[in-house]
């Protein structure tokens, strides 16, 4: 099942938060796994970003196949 842009946008949101969280504590002895863990907000960021400008028709997806048994 799908998710609204709006959905999709209070994700980016939330995830934003967490990264500006994340950036402020750094400077902490657990460095190292803050440091996987953002990368992998980053990454989950990046992808919502792209399913937002489909969902948005900013960047619509092109498909290309062929339909058959028409007749």
């Amino acid at each position: 099942m799908g998710r609204s842009a709006g959905y999709i946008a209070t994700e980016i949101a939330a995830l934003e938060a967490a990264i500006t969280t994340l950036q402020q504590s750094m400077g902490s002895d657990g460095t190292t796994v803050q440091l996987a863990d953002y990368a992998a907000k980053c990454a989950r960021l990046d992808k919502l970003y792209l399913h937002q400008d489909r969902a948005s028709g900013d960047a619509p997806m092109l498909v290309r196949g062929v339909v058959r048994g028409l007749r």
